[in-house]
């Protein structure tokens, strides 16, 4: 949700610089109509996102047996990329063999 969250908060930017352009008769009205589309899409889309975010929790808590309904907002991840684990399936493989024995 933070792309959309900062996706419509550029827009927002957008709009208004673009509206003050407009006023200026610098730029079109089309100019400010279109961005207005994007901007209506885009909400459009947070709205979709936010209502599936919300049958996605409900839908775990449903699977973990959790009677709770109230609305949860969970933390954002932080990935970090470069990080790799090295696995040496040999290893795995006369590991899992010596504890099945």
């Amino acid at each position: 949700m933070l792309f959309a969250d900062s996706l419509l908060q550029l827009l927002t930017e957008q709009r208004s610089i673009v509206k003050r352009l407009v006023d200026n008769s610098t730029l079109k009205q089309s100019e400010l109509t279109l961005l207005n589309i994007e901007y209506e899409a885009n909400q459009n889309l947070w709205v979709n996102h936010r209502a599936n975010y919300n049958r996605d929790v409900l839908d775990l808590k449903v699977l973990a047996g959790i009677a709770d309904t109230s609305q949860v907002l969970l933390p954002d991840i932080h990935l970090i990329s470069g990080l790799y684990f090295n696995f040496d399936s040999g290893a795995l493989v006369f590991k899992r063999k010596n504890i099945i024995s």
